[in-house]
């Protein structure tokens, strides 16, 4: 008899139905935008669809300058960020040394080699290992890359009838090439027979690990 009193009472039932439809509602709605985002909602991350993909690009640089003398060694470290979260596009490590302390394209040219060591780097990589004049004698920068994700360019595309999670799949790098990547460097100073005339040489060294997420949009609402 108590509860009667209330079901009588437009007001009341008025707000229990609004309350209703709020319970079953809200929590839908949410599923289906946090779908939209990827993190929960597997049916619409995997329902295929027309998307305009892009890719938000993040670097990060580690450069240094050494000054090596004759047959010294010296092992350049660089520690890529961890995060799993980003997919890394590639690793590029860049040796450039300039003798200019020397006559010019003479026989007495300061030289590099440089073997890379990613033994401290999660997944498999090809060791890579290269020698250059410092300068003249068409000596020029060593340059060794790595790519992690095949065929990946960085260019906005569009996918035809793919599914976000299929889409992702396609540009995902199995959270591996991360760690410490070490390059040997040695060197050979080649002086001329000339007192103090060339002792040392200085190398630079640049690292640079592209990072990448992918980002979508819905084709129909371009076309809109």
């Amino acid at each position: 008899m108590g509860f009667e009193k209330y079901t009588s009472n437009p007001v009341f039932m008025t707000n229990l139905v609004c309350i209703v439809v709020f319970a079953i509602a809200f929590p839908s709605y949410f599923a289906v935008i946090s779908g939209e985002d990827g993190d929960s909602g597997a049916s619409a991350t995997s329902t295929p669809g027309d998307w305009f993909v892009g890719f938000n690009e993040t670097q990060e640089t580690f450069s240094e300058r050494i000054n090596m003398e004759d047959g010294e060694q010296y092992v350049s470290s660089f520690m890529g960020n961890p995060d799993t979260s980003v997919e890394i596009a590639w690793i590029e490590a860049t040796f450039r040394c300039n003798d200019d302390d020397d006559s010019l394209d003479g026989p007495y040219r300061d030289s590099i080699e440089v073997e890379s060591d990613t033994s401290m780097v999660s997944g498999e990589q090809q060791e890579q290992s290269d020698q250059t004049d410092c300068g003249g004698n068409n000596g020029g920068p060593i340059t060794m890359r790595w790519d992690v994700v095949a065929n990946y360019s960085g260019e906005e595309y569009l996918a035809v009838q793919e599914s976000m999670d299929d889409i992702r799949a396609q540009w995902d790098d199995g959270d591996e090439h991360r760690g410490e990547w070490q390059a040997i460097i040695d060197m050979d100073v080649a002086a001329e027979p000339i007192v103090g005339q060339d002792s040392d040489e200085g190398v630079e060294v640049t690292w640079t690990i592209t990072y990448f997420v992918v980002e979508f949009e819905a084709f129909s609402v371009i076309m809109e």
